[in-house]
């Protein structure tokens, strides 16, 4: 089951925590790729492209959270 959501932080530093299943954070135009286990976490500093990938079989329940008051994410196309 492949789900890739990519993103670009605006303003807010985001954590990215990993309750059950295996992912996978990308970054750098792809050449970066952390996989998360249950219990791991990224950081992904403010302005970073990223995406959030599940290229497993397996269903990933992710906690996604963004520093700031009122932080801005824009969704990106294009990237894979």
């Amino acid at each position: 089951m492949e789900s890739k959501n990519k993103t670009s932080n605006k303003i807010p530093d985001t954590i990215v925590y990993a309750v059950s299943g295996h992912g996978t954070v990308v970054s750098e135009g792809g050449k970066k790729r952390q996989k998360l286990a249950p219990g791991d976490f990224a950081l992904i500093p403010a302005f970073a492209e990223h995406q959030e990938a599940n290229d497993g079989d397996e269903e990933v329940v992710w906690v996604i959270v963004r520093s700031g008051k009122d932080p801005v994410v824009e969704n990106l196309e294009g990237w894979s």
